[in-house]
């Protein structure tokens, strides 16, 4: 359900970048072997296209590795809402059991170590790194920080993923008055057994809906990338069209200088990028393992 949110405008973002980037590489192929200008005015005019063309490419490609790393991310929410789905269903089966078997009972005992275990694998912070049931449910702000580029005005409303606060809700999934994460099945009646059951369909409901408005939330980024960057290309293609025998002309030693620090800065940019992208990966592998480990 997640993926299909995520896939078709993750598939299309990646393809936009891909061809700004195209575009970029026939930019600067056309200046590296254009006509020699013995003009330094002219030289100054090819110099100048070539730092604005530079600067561009270097925000295209770090879209494309960002977009790149959401789709990692739309990868965890799916995992995510899986292992949670999961968990709960297995939960909700310890309780119904439970109601088969005498309070106090061996079963009971041994039901009530299970459903413990249970919550347990709920608290591992597997995708929020926040405690999914610790200081009442409360996620707060979660995520992984601030995004690169994340002083570019038209990313900077989405530099940080927000994941909803349920402590005033907490209540809500919370039977006789305590956390459900503390409640005991062993000498339990009836009643708060259905209690406790009616707490446990609550939370999954909860984190399902949590998870299914996080994919939408990363399809409506992905689609603003998406648009941004198509835009840029347009323009890009325009610049191409327009390009003079004077953008063209060779550089100078000024200007070899200055793409040479703009290719530092530009190295120095991916490197981040490239370190940011393993705790994405690393993440989704911790979500993979705990899925596996859940199923086995």
């Amino acid at each position: 359900m997640i993926g299909g949110l995520n896939s078709s405008g993750m598939s299309l973002a990646l393809r936009t970048a891909n061809n700004a980037r195209t575009t970029m590489d026939k930019m600067t192929a056309q200046i590296a072997t254009g006509k020699k200008v013995a003009s330094v005015k002219d030289d100054g005019a090819a110099y100048v296209r070539a730092a604005e063309m530079k600067s561009q490419q270097v925000e295209i490609e770090a879209r494309t590795m960002l977009a790149a790393m959401y789709k990692v991310a739309s990868e965890e929410q799916t995992a995510g809402e899986e292992v949670i789905v999961d968990l709960y269903n297995q939960i909700k089966g310890k309780i119904i059991s439970a109601k088969s078997y005498a309070a106090g009972s061996v079963a009971r005992v041994a039901l009530q170590k299970e459903f413990e275990a249970l919550i347990a694998q709920v608290d591992m912070p597997f995708s929020t790194g926040s405690n999914l049931t610790g200081a009442y449910g409360n996620w707060g702000a979660a995520g992984w920080g601030n995004r690169p580029h994340s002083s570019d005005p038209i990313l900077s409303q989405n530099a940080i993923w927000y994941l909803p606060t349920i402590g005033a809700a907490w209540t809500t999934y919370a039977s006789n008055g305590i956390q459900f994460k503390l409640n005991d099945m062993t000498n339990a009646n009836d009643t708060y057994l259905d209690n406790m059951l009616t707490s446990a369909n609550a939370v999954q409901g909860f984190y399902t809906n949590s998870y299914t408005n996080w994919a939408v939330h990363d399809k409506n980024w992905i689609d603003q990338i998406n648009h941004n960057d198509e835009r840029k290309n347009a323009n890009l293609e325009f610049s191409i069209s327009s390009l003079t025998d004077a953008d063209l002309g060779d550089a100078s030693t000024a200007r070899a200088n200055a793409e040479t620090k703009q290719q530092l800065a530009f190295t120095t940019i991916s490197n981040a990028l490239s370190q940011y992208g393993k705790v994405a990966g690393g993440l989704l592998s911790n979500v993979q393992n705990t899925q596996r480990g859940v199923r086995a």
